[in-house]
């Protein structure tokens, strides 16, 4: 299964960009020991399917 990870430091500051995690080649516990280690993180999995990115501002323009 595939999924977004984004990284979201507790401190308020900005999150990461997301980014595309396969489980079948990469284990989330592993995932979560080494980013969780360096400090309070919140780590935030959505399904690739959920996930809606913002619009470019190009895409919105009407010609």
């Amino acid at each position: 299964m595939k999924l977004l990870m984004t990284v979201q430091p507790k401190n308020g500051e900005k999150p990461s960009e997301p980014m595309l995690i396969d489980t079948d080649e990469s284990s989330l516990c592993c995932l979560a020991d080494d980013f969780l280690r360096g400090g309070d993180k919140v780590l935030i999995f959505q399904p690739v399917t959920e996930y809606h990115a913002a619009p470019c501002g190009e895409c919105d323009k009407k010609e």
